[in-house]
């Protein structure tokens, strides 16, 4: 009886030191769809594991996964190359405007030297 019931508390216990599934019972796709993953915690825009999974295993699951992974990437992509564009523009925008404020003050200085030209023309025609 002592036995059984030493049996039945280490049962629960040896659940908790899981040990993870050998690869060979991991789907070939799935493997697949893990590397490309992998690739992507690289920095891999395009990961050749989930071309090579739609070309390999183009009906599974994991393929139509990697296949919105992969378009997710490329809108990532797309808006990066967007937002440098936009930021380089917005650059440019700043120098104009710097340039514009300067040509500004210079006119505005133009037109307070030629207030008191008008202003000394007028004072010695009288």
């Amino acid at each position: 009886m002592r036995l059984f019931l030493c049996m039945l508390l280490l049962l629960p216990l040896g659940a908790c030191t899981s040990v993870p599934p050998p690869q060979l019972l991991i789907p070939a796709a799935q493997q697949l769809f893990v590397q490309g993953l992998e690739q992507v915690d690289a920095g891999a825009v395009k990961p050749a594991a989930f071309a090579t999974l739609q070309q390999a295993h183009p009906a599974s699951p994991w393929a139509q996964r990697a296949h919105t992974v992969q378009q997710l990437l490329q809108t990532i992509d797309d808006q990066q190359q967007r937002i440098d564009s936009l930021q380089r523009e917005q650059r440019t925008c700043r120098q104009n405007d710097k340039l514009l404020r300067q040509q500004k003050e210079a006119l505005e200085g133009d037109l307070q030297r030629l207030k008191q030209l008008l202003i000394d023309l007028e004072t010695r025609r009288n």
